[in-house]
């Protein structure tokens, strides 16, 4: 929590404004069961144990199946030490292994850690060692990244035998709504990254709200495309198979195609062989389907909910995807963040509300609330810019080892009557509108979503800072006509000493996603500075497009 007096936050508001802020737009509320996340998961085992679960390439698990391998590797998992409390790091190659290592950890009472196999030994090392895991799932394939961490190595090719020797039967843990369920490791700006601890409340509230919301039901077939270590696959998994409906775990080399037309042709045929009814893209591969769709004359009215999410959607591209479906499929623009539990608004409708480029953030989810605040903790007036907050059930228990940053990112709102509610300053400007729909104008700060993923560009220029040739150096992103971002860095490089654009890479390649690594690089004499003596971004950027 930030230091500042305890006086109400309200001050700066009108009755109307109050009336407004407090109760109409943030009027969502719903007493919902409590429990821990993959108890959903089983009330639907015992519903239908033979319907499909989940779905990769040519292989099906059925819901039964899934649960029996599930509670077969919780009670290995918990033979071979791990605890209730404890972390278990998962990094597999994207399969129906993915997810019955993710409801075992669970099952065994811990909380797990995605650690995608292309992370680099750099960050899979800061990784392990940040979160000290009780043991890591992998394979002989990606085992010999985590041999430098000391980390206690489950490779499930190695020990299919062992754990098809355990019980089916659920293991007899207690497990309560308090505990973690999951840890998601976010881009950090001073090059340090952080974990936010989701407790089991959390998800679990969150998808009865994504129930009520979306509708989901054993009809559904749920395309999955995103990231293992972006919390969007959590929201995936756990909305689906707590409907009982099939998830279809989508090939994620795929959707980081360099080629627009394959990516779009390989997604469609995919979604229609697979009976996929209800997907949430990032808007990047979203155009890529809706570009290969009307070139190949091609519908999307098999789709009865298209969720648009994780980076900027304008509203110009929302009208057109609705003129695109002609009214066969709901469209949903969906906004959220990992401290809040992957979603916190959404807004459907036909796009209309505005006619610029401002993105339409739709109101709060049920159970959460937003309020807007100025600079110096005050809530603004219905239509003024401000800092967008989260408060509700969703918000995670803060950050692993970080108390510095849950002081300052957590902070509360103080009621008139003294009262207070928590609240994750998300960084965001936004606005409420009148109609209680919500503005997004952007980052506050120097963090931007690459690939769907929030980075902080700073990560990327500390990476880029210690490299011995570097002097000073600035990243940003810069965004096509097609709203495609690229990362473009400019440095200075040290007297006497020099560097190519392939050295840099090289150098990048074993410190930092791909995704992260700039496209362009640009050696200059000197950064250009504000009257502030701060680099100057917007200069920056003019001299790309010089």
């Amino acid at each position: 929590m930030q230091n500042r007096e305890a006086e109400s936050s309200f001050s700066r508001l009108t009755p109307v404004d109050q009336y407004l802020t407090t109760s109409l737009f943030n009027e969502r509320k719903k007493d919902y069961p409590t429990g821990v996340i993959h108890e959903l998961f089983e009330a639907q085992v015992r519903k239908n144990p033979e319907a499909v679960a989940v779905a990769y390439r040519d292989q099906e698990i059925t819901y039964g199946q899934l649960d029996q391998a599930a509670n077969q590797l919780a009670n290995y998992l918990i033979e071979q030490g791990v605890k209730p409390e404890s972390f278990v790091g998962i990094s597999v190659n994207r399969s129906l292994e993915t997810m019955v290592s993710v409801l075992a950890t669970l099952k065994a009472g811990a909380a797990y850690i995605p650690i995608e196999p292309s992370f680099p030994p750099d960050l899979v090392e800061f990784m392990v060692s940040d979160s000290s895991p009780a043991a890591i799932i992998t394979s002989n394939e990606h085992a010999p990244k985590f041999g430098k961490t000391g980390a206690k190595l489950i490779k499930l090719d190695d020990e299919v035998e062992a754990i098809k020797m355990q019980s089916t039967d659920k293991p007899n843990v207690e497990i309560t709504e308090s505990r973690v369920a999951y840890g998601i490791y976010t881009s950090g700006s001073t090059g340090k990254r952080k974990a936010a601890l989701i407790e089991h409340k959390s998800i679990v509230n969150q998808c009865h709200a994504w129930h009520d919301a979306y509708q989901i039901t054993e009809k559904d077939g749920v395309l999955q495309t995103a990231s293992f270590s972006f919390d969007v696959f959590t929201g995936d998994w756990t909305r689906t198979l707590a409907a009982g409906a099939k998830l279809v775990l989508n090939p994620y080399n795929l959707i980081l195609s360099p080629d627009d037309s394959k990516t779009g042709e390989e997604l469609y045929h995919l979604m229609r062989d697979n009976g996929v009814t209800v997907a949430e893209f990032t808007p990047p591969v979203l155009r890529k389907l809706m570009r290969y769709a009307r070139n190949a004359g091609e519908s999307l009215g098999f789709m009865r909910l298209i969720i648009v999410g994780a980076d900027s959607w304008y509203m110009n591209e929302h009208r057109e995807l609705v003129e695109f479906t002609k009214g066969q499929s709901r469209i949903v623009d969906s906004y959220g963040m990992t401290e809040a539990t992957v979603d916190s608004t959404y807004y459907e409708g036909y796009g209309t509300e505005n006619d610029g480029d401002v993105s339409l953030i739709g109101k709060p989810f049920m159970n959460t609330e937003i309020f807007i605040l100025d600079d110096k903790g005050n809530i603004v007036p219905v239509g003024e810019k401000g800092e967008l907050c989260v408060a509700g059930p969703g918000l995670t228990r803060g950050y692993l080892n970080r108390p510095d940053l849950n002081a300052e990112r957590f902070d509360e709102v103080v009621f008139p009557d003294g009262s207070a509610k928590r609240i994750y300053r998300s960084g965001d400007l936004a606005r409420f509108r009148d109609d209680g729909n919500l503005e997004f104008f952007g980052r506050m700060d120097n963090q931007v979503e690459l690939g769907a993923i929030r980075v902080e560009l700073g990560e990327i220029e500390g990476v880029i800072q210690k490299h011995p040739a570097v002097q000073e150096n600035s990243v940003i992103v810069i965004e096509d006509e097609d709203h495609n971002k690229e990362v473009v860095c400019f440095m200075v490089i040290n007297p006497g000493q020099s560097m190519t654009d392939e050295e840099l890479r090289e150098f990048l390649s074993d410190k930092l996603p791909k995704y992260m690594c700039p496209s362009q690089i640009h050696i200059l004499d000197s950064m250009p500075l504000t009257t502030a003596g701060k680099i100057d971004r917007k200069t920056l950027t003019s001299l790309i497009k010089k």
